[in-house]
């Protein structure tokens, strides 16, 4: 019969048992691929978190050395600032002269005192105190313009 063309045809089950065999190939087949997908997917997933931390930190890292370079600058221009303030209002030291009239005048911090006993402020360039020393000896109290009588016992 083979002139024909007429297969054998395979009884039906063996024809079962082959597409059992088909079946069971394609499912392992399609689990091998789910594995490898889902492989792919969690390391792409993990290392996306990964990296969106890392971006995170390093974005926290940079706004952190921002704001010190910032507060570093600040604290240098106070300084340089509170320097500049110093120089500008910084009393200038001045030599008191080495004699006038024969007498040197003493200076004592912030008053100069003269060889007639009277003091003044070298602040305010006013007598220290209220009172003023005249050329004759007599005082004379600022506050009231009265001479002032020292009474010795």
């Amino acid at each position: 019969m083979k002139s024909l063309g007429w297969h054998q045809q395979r009884s039906a089950w063996d024809q079962m048992q082959a597409q059992r065999e088909r079946s069971a190939m394609h499912r392992e087949k399609f689990e091998q691929q789910r594995t490898l997908l889902n492989d792919g997917l969690s390391a792409a997933f993990s290392n996306q978190s990964a990296g969106l931390g890392e971006l995170a930190a390093q974005a926290a890292l940079k706004r952190v050395q921002k704001e010190a370079a910032a507060l570093a600058e600040q604290r240098r221009q106070e300084s340089a600032d509170q320097a500049t303030r110093e120089l500008i209002w910084r009393k200038p030291q001045i030599a008191p002269p080495a004699e006038i009239d024969g007498v040197s005048p003493k200076l004592d911090g912030d008053t100069l005192t003269l060889a007639d006993g009277s003091k003044i402020d070298l602040k305010t360039g006013r007598p220290v105190g209220n009172f003023m020393l005249l050329a004759d000896g007599s005082t004379i109290n600022l506050d009231t313009g009265r001479k002032v009588v020292d009474v010795k016992a």
